[in-house]
């Protein structure tokens, strides 16, 4: 006779268990899967808050370094009567404008690409222009991640996306 509940080794991680009923020689098997030790389930969870931790530094990094995977630059037309002196950008954040852009006078009906000095990954900027003539200008919210043609004739501008 075999014994009530003998156990027998299985494979890939299940054991056989061999039970019977009562005197009778009718023998069923069934596969009961290893149960996780509770050492186990600790390590396990541990590891999936790990990888988790992982999956939201990676996505934060991610959404973090889009904005400052952008071009930030500016296709400055003058079609004024009057050169450009300066040209300064601060982003919305600060209201603190930066340093002139060109290295002198930009003249009427002509153009030039500047790029805002460190944007540090901010889009929406505003734009200060300063004419020969000392009228001052601004040309507001605009997102320098869209490259940009800024058009002024000294009294307005216009913005074209290129």
């Amino acid at each position: 006779m075999v014994a009530a509940d003998s156990e027998v080794s299985g494979t890939r991680g299940a054991f056989v268990r061999l039970l019977t009923k009562h005197a009778s020689l009718n023998a069923h098997l069934v596969l009961i899967p290893n149960a996780p030790t509770g050492q186990e389930m600790e390590m396990n969870m541990r590891m999936f808050r790990n990888i988790a931790a992982a999956a939201v530094v990676v996505a934060g990094t991610f959404a973090a370094n889009a904005a400052f995977a952008y071009e930030r630059w500016i296709d400055f037309v003058n079609v004024s009567d009057h050169g450009v002196t300066d040209i300064r950008i601060a982003n919305l954040d600060d209201r603190r404008w930066g340093p002139n852009l060109l290295s002198g006078v930009l003249p009427a009906g002509y153009h030039i690409v500047v790029n805002p000095m460190k944007p540090q990954g901010y889009c929406r900027f505003d734009i200060r222009l300063t004419y020969t003539d000392g009228t001052v200008s601004r040309v507001n919210d605009v997102n320098l991640c869209e490259a940009l043609k800024i058009v002024s004739n000294g009294s307005s501008y216009n913005v074209y996306p290129i």
